[in-house]
């Protein structure tokens, strides 16, 4: 994983992380966010993982809200010869209670925008 690399960003301040994560570096991730605080911060969201789904499962870790609705993806990253770049690396993919996409800060976001596409590490 060549490419990860260049991507992991060590802020040298709290200014400089707080512009690259924009609000949601307010709720305490690392930089990138580790799968496993998006795991607590969803649990705290009143989030449950959909059962069967990530590693070894069928598909990416999914949660839903209360009702049903899939609100986090946390995806490895996949080789499938011709996909986006940014589906390469680990990452989390995020909806609004609507259904429509946004980024980490909740900001509207299209399929193949980065911001779709949240740099995460799996520490777990």
């Amino acid at each position: 994983m060549q490419g990860v690399a260049c991507l992991t960003l060590k802020p040298e301040s709290s200014k400089e992380k707080a512009q690259i994560l924009g609000p949601a570096s307010q709720a305490g991730f690392s930089n990138p966010p580790k799968a496993s605080e998006l795991r607590e911060w969803a649990g705290r969201q009143g989030w449950t993982r959909k059962p069967d789904t990530g590693t070894g499962e069928q598909g990416p870790e999914t949660w839903v809200d209360q009702a049903g609705r899939v609100r986090m993806k946390l995806k490895h990253g996949s080789t499938k010869p011709g996909i986006h770049p940014d589906s390469q690396i680990p990452h989390a993919e995020f909806r609004d209670q609507a259904g429509q996409r946004v980024d980490l800060n909740g900001n509207p976001v299209t399929r193949r925008s980065r911001g779709n596409h949240t740099l995460i590490v799996f520490d777990t």
